[in-house]
C-alpha cells in the first residue's frame, strides 16, 4: 500500500509500502505522513490536499485559436448551400482576393461568376454576391475565433477547459 509523506521544505514524496524504521529515522525532522496525493494539481495546505489548477499560459490559447482557425468551418450561402473552407493563411488570402474581386464586379454593375474549391476539394460556381457572402462569413469566423481567444486571455485565470467548444464560435 502506497504511503504519502510531506515536509514543508522538501515537499511531497510517496513510497510503495511501509518504509523500514531505519529509513523513517532518516526522514527530515518535521516530516508527516499524509494521504497519497490525488493528482498533480494538488497542494498540501497543512491539513488536506487542495486542488490548485495549473495556470494556463496564453500561448496555449493561441495554439487552440490557430488550430480552430486552420480547421475552418462550413457556411450556408444564400440560394446555394453549404461550403466548407479551411482557415490556413493561403486560403484566407485567396478568399480575401476573391471577395474583393467580387465586390469590384458588383460595383461595376456585373454579377460575375466565381469558382471556389472548398476544403473537401469540391468546386463551387458562385455569383459575385455569393462570393462576397462567403468572404464575409469566412472573415467573420476568423475574427470571431480571434476575439474568443482575446476574451479567454483577458480573464484573471484562464479556465483549464479553455479548449471546450463553449468558449469558441
Amino acid at each position: 500500500m502506497e504511503k504519502g509523506f510531506f515536509h514543508p521544505d522538501q515537499g511531497y514524496w510517496q513510497t510503495n509500502g511501509d518504509p523500514p524504521d531505519w529509513i523513517l529515522a532518516n526522514y527530515p525532522e518535521g516530516t508527516i505522513e499524509v494521504p497519497v496525493k490525488p493528482g498533480p494539481d494538488h497542494e498540501w495546505d497543512g491539513n488536506q490536499w487542495v486542488h490548485t489548477p495549473s495556470p494556463v499560459h496564453p500561448s496555449e490559447v493561441n495554439a487552440e485559436r490557430d488550430r480552430r482557425t486552420l480547421e475552418g468551418a462550413s457556411f450556408e450561402i444564400t440560394n446555394y448551400g453549404s461550403i466548407r473552407i479551411q482557415g490556413d493563411e493561403t486560403t484566407q488570402k485567396f478568399l480575401e482576393a476573391r471577395g474583393t474581386a467580387a465586390k469590384l464586379s458588383l460595383l461595376a454593375g456585373e454579377d460575375l461568376e466565381f469558382v471556389w474549391r472548398d476544403a473537401d476539394n469540391n468546386i463551387h460556381t458562385l455569383t459575385a454576391t455569393q462570393m462576397v457572402e462567403l468572404y464575409q462569413k469566412g472573415a467573420g469566423f476568423v475574427e470571431a475565433v480571434r476575439i474568443a481567444s482575446w476574451q479567454l486571455k483577458d480573464r484573471e485565470l484562464i479556465p483549464e477547459d479553455f479548449e471546450d467548444d463553449k468558449y469558441w464560435p
